[in-house]
């Protein structure tokens, strides 16, 4: 696993224009490989046409592009709390180059508390919504909580052992294997193997909303589930396309048929779901079907409701 999956993660969202004002990467990437990474990343958020590409990453190398500000906590430099004020001023003056800017501050659980006391207040009292920020840490339980909070948390540890060890325990059980290749048919598998936490919620949303299904009456558990993933603008469309491919193989099970997937026997079983004619399969699939045009255009919370109302009335 390399570093063009972090970045083509973050040309995804770029391009979906879905990008987060702040990131916390976990990583144990030795010094000169993160700075190729920061390099890499800074340059895929501040290229412009008008700027030749290898002028852009000279000036990023140099420290010297004016809407990016980079910082970093270790023996020969202290980040403190004027530290912090000094680049919310200089973030405030007027770029001459693009309205686009971009901070990037290493060792982000070595700061000081007022140091980060300052950061929230930046992230607060953002100076404009063009505004990046990408915080590296070795490890985020060191991190102010309410920093971790107001992040979008990626772990990238590509040559740990652990990272390697994660990855064998997914394939390990079936159904995260399954889950897996179904992400990776609409290219997000490595995308979702960084960001573990979105990819474990999903699934587990997805059991919950299995068991509730037929009940009609959706548990506190499946609300706050739903509360969580909200977050993620492609969630609804990610569950709406796990959620269908696992009603065709409801569908070939019930044919006595070879199914398209190999969901996991048992799951056909939760909520009775098994119980279900090829019928009322059958017209589920044209309602996941509608709803999937519907989530192009409009938002998750919109969208699970039509969802849940589609259920209701069933």
């Amino acid at each position: 696993m390399s570093n063009n999956y972090l970045l083509e993660y973050f040309r995804m969202l770029m391009r979906d224009q879905k990008l987060s004002h702040l990131y916390l990467i976990e990583t144990n990437l030795n010094a000169q490989t993160k700075k190729s990474l920061i390099v890499d990343l800074v340059y895929e958020f501040l290229q412009k046409d008008n700027i030749k590409s290898d002028v852009l990453k000279k000036m990023i190398i140099e420290n010297s592009y004016p809407n990016f500000y980079y910082l970093r906590d270790d023996k020969n430099f202290s980040v403190g709390k004027e530290q912090i004020l000094e680049m919310y001023n200089y973030f405030t003056q007027t770029s001459l180059i693009q309205k686009k800017k971009i901070y990037v501050i290493e060792s982000i659980e070595k700061v000081s508390y007022n140091a980060a006391n300052s950061l929230l207040y930046f992230l607060e009292n953002p100076i404009n919504e063009n505004i990046l920020g990408i915080l590296f840490t070795e490890d985020r339980n060191l991190v102010l909580p309410t920093i971790v909070s107001r992040s979008q948390f990626l772990c990238w540890n590509p040559y740990s052992q652990n990272s390697f060890s994660n990855v064998l325990d997914l394939q390990k059980d079936i159904l995260d294997k399954i889950l897996l290749n179904l992400l990776k048919e609409i290219n997000k598998q490595e995308i979702y193997l960084l960001n573990k936490n979105y990819f474990f919620n999903l699934k587990k949303f997805f059991l919950i909303f299995l068991e509730n299904f037929q009940t009609k009456s959706f548990s506190n558990q499946l609300l706050y589930e739903t509360f969580n993933l909200m977050i993620y603008e492609y969630f609804f469309s990610d569950f709406l396309f796990i959620l269908s491919n696992f009603f065709i193989d409801l569908l070939f099970y019930q044919k006595n048929q070879k199914p398209r997937y190999n969901f996991p026997k048992y799951l056909f079983q939760i909520g009775n779901l098994i119980s279900l004619s090829e019928i009322e399969i059958i017209n589920w699939l044209r309602i996941f079907n509608d709803l999937e045009s519907i989530s192009l255009k409009m938002e998750n919370k919109f969208c699970w409701l039509a969802l849940i109302l589609e259920i209701k009335k069933k």
